[in-house]
């Protein structure tokens, strides 16, 4: 025990070191606090609902989405992407 004492008291000898020492003890008990203050706050959860003024009238549902089948021009317009799409693919070698 006295060893271990005579080096703490050896540190705080050496200015520099002591300087350091200070500054970083300090910084860890405003860290401490700061962390503390942080954890003890006690602020209810914010409110996650959303209240919209307005919405535009002229917004529709995207085509081929889960609200209902596709429209026969959508579906014909798909397959034709996809074969377009294949052919690519098979002339690039992907």
């Amino acid at each position: 025990m006295g060893l271990r004492l005579q080096n703490i008291v050896n540190l705080f000898q050496n200015v520099r070191t002591r300087t350091i020492l200070i500054v970083t003890i300090l910084l860890l008990l405003f860290a401490l606090v700061l962390g503390l203050s942080h954890v003890m706050k006690k602020t209810p959860p914010a409110d996650a609902s959303v209240q919209l003024r307005s919405t535009p009238d002229s917004i529709e549902s995207i085509p081929g989405g889960l609200q209902g089948s596709p429209s026969a021009d959508y579906q014909r317009l798909q397959e034709q992407q996809n074969i377009q799409q294949a052919a690519l693919a098979e002339k690039n070698g992907c």
